[in-house]
């Protein structure tokens, strides 16, 4: 009897943690897939300020690539092209454009064997470049008469932010999926966030 317990205990030891791997249905292999999504940004900016009109785009074209480690981690390479932003004074027209790379950690929640919820978040790195039409106001000694003066600068600049989002995918196939989502800078004075659809596919047998 004293004999048989040492065996119980190693037996009781090496299934526990085998029955919970085998609920959770972890898969330790690498699976590298690819993305696109287009989508549609939540705000979008239009002014006229005399003779000056500043008016942003619609169009959100993100590509991606990345590793599954199992069903619930991932790594995530991603680069997002923002809509144009355009300024136009008179018959010239300016054009702001700017995109970002990104990298970014995923979880997944897989709920069946074809939804699963995910969350995604890390650093991005935006680049912009262009110009466009700036204007100032200001009165002159002549009552009730205001002046604008025009000024065409330089829009060219990059910054280190972060970038999260949420989405739903659904298994379309063994290897093919498509989702829904929503992405945003994480920025205070940034109000880029999108909505986009998407298909992923993953290099899996």
């Amino acid at each position: 009897m004293n004999k048989m317990v040492p065996k119980i205990l190693f037996v009781i030891a090496t299934s526990g943690p085998t029955s919970s791997f085998a609920y959770l249905n972890v898969n330790t292999c690498l699976t590298p897939y690819l993305g696109v999504q287009l989508g549609s940004p939540f705000h979008r900016y239009s002014s006229t300020t005399g003779p000056v009109k500043n008016k942003s785009g619609n169009d959100v074209e993100r590509i991606y690539g990345g590793v599954d480690f199992n069903r619930y981690f991932g790594l995530e390479l991603g680069y997002t092209s923002y809509p144009n932003f355009k300024s136009s004074y008179l018959q010239d027209t300016s054009t702001t454009r700017e995109f970002s790379f990104d990298l970014l950690a995923k979880l997944t929640a897989p709920i069946n064997n074809k939804l699963s919820f995910y969350v995604k978040g890390g650093p991005s790195y935006i680049r912009s470049h262009g110009d466009q039409y700036n204007t100032t106001s200001f009165h002159s000694t002549v009552p009730d008469a205001t002046y604008i003066d025009v000024n065409e600068v330089s829009c060219n600049g990059h910054r280190l932010r972060g970038m999260a989002g949420v989405g739903v995918s659904y298994n379309l196939t063994n290897n093919l999926s498509a989702d829904i989502s929503y992405m945003k800078p994480i920025d205070k004075y940034d109000i880029r966030g999108f909505s986009s659809l998407g298909l992923t596919y993953r290099f899996k047998k």
